[in-house]
């Protein structure tokens, strides 16, 4: 099975925004498609629409489509049963919430881009400081940001701030134990 690797991509903001932690707000729905020309892992174009789930808190795919390259392979079931469905919807997840996504927190507002910047510029002084609210509020947007784009949280949050696991976990703990993470 081959690796998902998108050059081009595009994206469709299909409706409206949801919020879809406490801090993060992001389209409710989206069609995403793998460039025909840059993607050529795969022998079919592929295209997805995706929306966003309310109950189950997650994105789920609506709609998965396969569509015969000029001059190439039919699609056939074997060609199907091989197309990563999972991986290419972390790729568009990655891509939606990182372009359309939005955070919006007591300690910063704006893209997941700008959010990671503002870290960014904070995370020295941070880290070498005790467990203060602005810190746990940082804790608790890094580990939101990281659980919308299907990574495993705590260890965003330890890699974040450079700190070990163990630490991170806890910290995690306590932003629970105070309410800012469900």
């Amino acid at each position: 099975m081959a690796r998902i690797v998108a050059h081009r991509t595009s994206v469709n903001h299909l409706g409206h925004e949801a919020e879809i932690s406490r801090r993060i707000v992001a389209p409710t729905n989206f069609e995403y498609a793998l460039d025909e020309e840059t993607d050529t892992d795969h022998p079919a174009i592929v295209a997805m629409e995706c929306s966003w789930n309310t109950k189950a808190m997650r994105y789920e795919v609506e709609r998965l489509e396969l569509v015969r390259r000029p001059e190439g392979e039919p699609v056939t079931s074997l060609m199907i049963r091989q197309i990563p469905v999972g991986e290419i919807l972390a790729l568009a997840l990655n891509h939606v919430l990182t372009h359309l996504g939005r955070v919006r927190s007591n300690t910063v507002s704006g893209s997941f881009a700008d959010a990671v910047h503002s870290f960014n510029e904070v995370k020295h002084a941070l880290r070498e400081s005790k467990l203060t609210d602005e810190k746990l509020e940082w804790v608790a947007t890094l580990y939101e940001m990281s659980a919308a784009l299907g990574n495993r949280p705590t260890q965003e949050v330890s890699s974040m701030f450079e700190v070990s696991l163990r630490t991170a976990s806890n910290w995690v703990r306590q932003a629970r134990d105070l309410g800012k993470l469900d």
